[in-house]
């Protein structure tokens, strides 16, 4: 008798035990249906809410992959960029080889592109998107998306040449003139290619020769002569140009200076 009695209470637990999973089940399920069902009807802010209750419940099932997906979209979709990007990487990342590992990494890479900030300011951001989309570059070459991250990459290496310009010629307008130099040597090699190396070039001469202009009479002649070199190398790069005159100006007071050295 006390063994039949064991033996129903057993089943009684089981019995419920069974009926929570199914519920726990069945709510996931709903609740994952209906946080799809509000992101393809565009309600992005209820599909996010939905998303981040019934993440926790679909560790470890096939749903997460489209769920995680859906939920880095929403946020793009919101405009909430940086969030966005970084749920595409980290998609990508726990993902790497599922069928939606391309376009994450893609938008990620767009994400990061949309949310630059302004030249002005610091430019952290706008070197992570450049990293981004080149490495999908890399790692995707004649990809679904090369068009467009050509796009991308093109604009963002400018705004990147742009402010390491303006740092530079920042350094010239206080009158540091050694570390406008150094910076402006340090963008020739890094934005050979940018519009605005012939500037570049330009300040990089005044700003030397106003370096030697300020060095102890000692160093004077060195510095001059690196004035000189200067201005023979923006010649080669640009025999036509518009501040031939008055750099012509500046190398013939910088050849009278050297001269009187020599004498």
């Amino acid at each position: 008798m006390l063994y039949i009695r064991f033996f129903k209470i057993i089943c009684l637990v089981l019995a419920v035990a069974s009926c929570a999973a199914r519920t726990t089940s069945g709510n996931y399920l709903g609740k994952y249906q209906e946080a799809v069902s509000r992101y393809e009807a565009k309600d992005y802010y209820e599909a996010l809410r939905l998303f981040k209750e019934v993440m926790p419940m679909l560790k470890g099932k096939k749903e997460i992959i489209l769920a995680q997906f859906y939920q880095a979209y929403a946020f793009f979709y919101q405009k909430s960029y940086k969030v966005s990007a970084r749920c595409f990487e980290e998609f990508y990342k726990t993902y790497p080889r599922v069928a939606q590992a391309e376009e994450a990494l893609y938008m990620q890479g767009y994400a990061l592109y949309l949310s630059t900030p302004d030249v002005r300011l610091d430019q952290t951001q706008t070197e992570k998107a450049y990293k981004v989309v080149k490495s999908y570059k890399d790692k995707y070459p004649g990809g679904t998306y090369q068009k467009q991250v050509d796009e991308y990459s093109r604009i963002l290496r400018a705004k990147l040449a742009l402010k390491a310009f303006k740092s530079a010629e920042l350094y010239y307008q206080l009158g540091h003139y050694q570390a406008a130099v150094l910076e402006l040597e340090r963008f020739q090699e890094e934005y050979g290619d940018s519009s605005y190396n012939e500037q570049a070039l330009y300040l990089k001469i005044n700003a030397q020769y106003r370096l030697a202009e300020e060095s102890d009479p000692k160093e004077q002649l060195d510095k001059l002569l690196v004035v000189i070199t200067f201005y023979h190398e923006f010649l080669d790069k640009y025999p036509t140009n518009k501040y031939a005159k008055e750099l012509e100006k500046v190398y013939n007071i910088v050849l009278e200076k050297i001269n009187k050295f020599v004498r």
